[in-house]
This record gives C-alpha cells, structure tokens and sequence, in this order.
C-alpha cells in the first residue's frame, strides 16, 4: 500500500501482473487486450482506497473503460488523453486484503487490424505508473454511463429519428436529414 508501481524502465508491475499488460516499452506499457488484470495484497488495515493512474497516452485518441474490484463495477470512464486519473474503492470491496483490480476495454484493437502495423497487440492505454493509497474520501461511481446495446439492433444517424446519439460520446457533429458528420 503507497508503493509505486512503474509500468516504465522500473518494470515492477510483473509483480503484480495477472494478464492484459505487454512488456516494458521504456517509457510505459501497453494493455493488450480487452482485459488487463493486476492482483495486490493489501493488508486489512485500510479505509477505502484511492488508486492513481498516470497514463502516457490513449491508443487512437479515446477508449471506454470499466473498473472492478474483486468483481465489484467500481468506476466507467472514457479516456481521451495521457495525464492522471483516479478513482476510489470501497474498503467493502476489499475485505480480505487481497485485491483484484481489471479494466476492461471493449474499443481495444489492433494497430493491424487498422492496417497501420504489423503489431496485433489489441490496445488501450500506455499505462506509467499507478499508486493504491488508503483514504477516508467517499466512493462515487462516476456520472457517465455505458448504454446497454442489443447487438443486432440498428443505429440511426438520422435527423428524424436520431437512435444512435445515446452511444455517441465525441467526435460526432448534429444529426443531418440522412446522416450525422464525425468531426
């Protein structure tokens, strides 16, 4: 608890490692994958705990993501840039000392796929560093939401009937008579 875990030349992540994290790159490490999982022993001796991000950059500009902890949805995020980002877990969630912490990615993909490399890592995040810290601050599920979708159902861009807007989160302008501009 309060160590610093490095995803650069350090490279003590692996410590931690479970799956979805590719090898050292120097300045960071990619997720790879749809999941990227870590595991800690923490100890019982905490209140809830503030996990610190430091992200070096977010693969093709923005990437959904959900957070659990031991299974418990903690936070839903879009990440649109590197910087820092935190989040709080509830001490509920950890009552054993032992903590699973996985994002998930549904948007991670390939720069192959994309036909832009070779690499067929699926990415997210360029993660740095993270800190798991005990604090008395309030866990708070963040505001934004992920919208259920039935596959299979169909999405209007239209005007008239603007179906898909729920699921746009940027880069899209107003809906025109027959389509909507991305921007």
């Amino acid at each position: 608890l309060g160590d610093i875990i490095s995803f650069d030349t350090a490279d003590n992540e692996r410590n931690y490692y479970v799956e979805g994290i590719s090898k050292n790159e120097g300045t960071h490490s990619w997720t790879d994958g749809n999941w990227a999982k870590l595991s800690f022993e923490i100890g019982k001796k905490h209140e809830n705990l503030l996990v610190s991000c430091d992200l070096l950059t977010v693969y093709k500009g923005i990437q959904f993501a959900e957070i659990y902890a031991n299974d418990h949805l903690v936070t839903q995020h879009t990440f649109t840039s590197g910087g820092q980002y935190e989040f709080v877990i509830r001490k509920e969630y950890v009552p054993d000392g032992k903590l699973d912490l996985a994002f998930f990615f549904p948007g991670a993909i390939s720069p192959k796929d994309l036909g832009e490399s070779t690499d067929s890592r699926r990415l997210a995040l360029a993660l740095k560093s993270m800190r798991i810290t005990s604090t008395r601050e309030a866990a708070v599920l963040e505001e934004q939401q992920a919208y259920h979708y039935d596959v299979g159902t169909e999405l209007s861009f239209r005007k008239e009937s603007p179906t898909a807007n729920t699921y746009m989160i940027h880069g899209f302008s107003d809906n025109e008579d027959s389509f909507t501009w991305t921007n």
